[in-house]
């Protein structure tokens, strides 16, 4: 994984981690694809029965996000797609609502 933006997305999930980990949230997997696009997804789980799967893709030297989640509770799923990547700022918006909504217990 020597692409710069894939590595800045690892530091991201690094740094977010304490902070998923305060609110019940655990990582699960993580997974680095390379085939005619690449991908990292990271999984994560709380007790409640709440996933939550955030990736980033590559492709044609383009950077994507998308965030799939369901915290275990709500009638809704939280899903943001489509969020070009830039470097890991560029999820500072989303990743606010992310954690709340993945908190609503």
């Amino acid at each position: 994984m020597g692409d710069r933006l894939f590595a800045d997305f690892e530091k991201w999930i690094c740094d977010r981690e304490k902070v998923w980990e305060s609110i019940g949230l655990k990582i699960a997997n993580r997974n680095y694809t390379e085939t005619h696009r690449h991908s990292y997804t990271v999984t994560l789980a709380d007790s409640c029965g709440g996933t939550a799967e955030i990736t980033l893709y590559e492709s044609n030297s383009l950077y994507w996000v998308d965030f799939e989640c369901w915290n275990g509770v709500s009638q809704e799923l939280f899903v943001r797609v489509d969020i070009q990547y830039a470097d890991s700022s560029s999820l500072s918006d989303v990743e606010k609502e992310f954690e709340k909504y993945m908190y609503l217990k």
